[in-house]
């Protein structure tokens, strides 16, 4: 349960994204507020249709476009977006993104730009102030599991895991925290 959650619009909607507009027009909520605007995002109420009361929705390039440079683009003008309209939030949701678009690449590596890429981000403070939590979702099951095992090493060097096992606890130093 996020206060935000983001997804991506690259000229449609795909995955995660596509199934919360077919939840909206299943609830007969309108559908026209969530492309996104000339400034690239909209951010709309959710209404119950998902855990988090917003979701943000990034323009990006469009899928036939799109490529492993835009994962790292998508997070980024994210958390800058964000750090703009929604200063005061303090968990965002993410859905992993080019594992679809890209099977001939390294799904670790693939999340692990994104991974990358947020980092980057929160280390120059381009980020809400008081974001403490980011949670990357993902609906298949088996998929999570390699990717704990695959990034598991990975994440160490930033923090340590959750004594569950189901996430990382980030050095404040690798994220531009005191």
């Amino acid at each position: 349960e996020s206060d935000v959650v983001a997804f991506k619009y690259a000229g449609d909607f795909y995955g995660v994204a596509k199934m919360l507009v077919e939840s909206f027009q299943g609830h007969s909520i309108p559908t026209d507020g969530l492309i996104p605007d000339d400034r690239g995002y909209s951010l709309v109420d959710t209404y119950g249709c998902i855990k988090s009361p917003k979701a943000l929705i990034v323009r990006t390039r469009d899928i036939s476009v799109f490529d492993d440079n835009d994962i790292e683009k998508f997070s980024v003008d994210t958390l800058r977006i964000l750090e703009t309209i929604a200063p005061n939030i303090n968990h965002l949701a993410l859905t992993i993104h080019g594992r679809y678009l890209f099977p001939e690449k390294d799904e670790i590596m693939i999340v692990r730009k994104q991974l990358d890429s947020i980092i980057k981000t929160l280390s120059k403070g381009d980020a809400p102030l008081f974001l403490r939590r980011i949670t990357i979702v993902e609906i298949d099951s088996e998929y999570v599991l390699r990717l704990q095992i695959g990034l598991e090493h990975y994440l160490r060097n930033y923090g340590k895991p959750f004594e569950n096992g189901w996430g990382f606890l980030l050095n404040p130093k690798y994220v531009g925290a005191e």
